[in-house]
């Protein structure tokens, strides 16, 4: 063989073997990025915290101010009264008529000087006869410190522009907060369906939870 062909030769052997390491590593590049995973268009910066439902909004607080050692008691009622002749729930407040029922009523004050006093009572009607109970009264001392942390919370949600409920049904049940301050009464009507204010949402709360770990004692007389 001349050295011409032998030439020859050796280029198309070397260019095969350049052009197969070409194909062999485009193929192996197209295999790894076609492998990774794809990432999506996400934007950079700060992303909004996730919250679950609004809260109802809090109202402006309202022209009439009142401080907490102008507050001299606060009496909170409950009253309530449902049906005893019918099985289901939902004729509870429904079918309520003379001849069976069951009301109760609950109210409890809280006075400046520390002492604190509950009453309860009930009635039932079955086919026309009434049973009672009560009306029992419970007496307690919650001291002047906790009577002015629970002021303090009414004066801090407003009590004194508070509203009326709009969230009164034609129920037989009732909610009344009653405060007396310096020579004024406040009487507010809250919602006897469970819904209220933010702000009255807070006042009973604090009420019922002194109401709780209060230290109530029978008035035997």
């Amino acid at each position: 063989m001349s050295n011409t062909s032998s030439k020859i030769i050796l280029t198309v052997g070397v260019t095969a073997l350049f052009t197969a390491i070409i194909l062999i590593a485009a193929f192996v590049g197209y295999l790894f990025f076609s492998a990774a995973p794809q990432q999506a268009d996400v934007p950079v910066g700060p992303t909004e915290p996730m919250t679950g439902p609004a809260s109802p909004a809090r109202r402006a607080k309202g022209p009439v101010e009142v401080s907490a050692d102008e507050i001299t008691e606060i009496t909170l009622g409950r009253s309530s009264m449902m049906t005893t002749s019918s099985a289901t729930p939902s004729a509870f407040f429904g079918n309520i008529n003379v001849h069976n029922l069951v009301s109760n009523s609950t109210t409890v004050t809280f006075s400046s000087d520390g002492s604190a006093k509950k009453i309860e009572s009930g009635e039932r009607t079955e086919n026309g006869v009434k049973t009672y109970s009560g009306p029992s009264l419970y007496l307690a001392n919650i001291g002047r410190d906790e009577f002015e942390l629970l002021s303090r919370t009414l004066v801090e949600n407003d009590f004194a522009n508070e509203p009326d409920s709009k969230e009164i049904a034609s129920l037989p049940a009732s909610v009344t907060l009653t405060v007396k301050y310096a020579t004024n009464e406040k009487v507010i009507k809250a919602g006897n369906t469970g819904k209220d204010t933010p702000e009255m949402t807070m006042i009973l709360k604090a009420i019922d939870d002194l109401d709780r770990k209060s230290n109530w004692t029978a008035n035997r007389k």
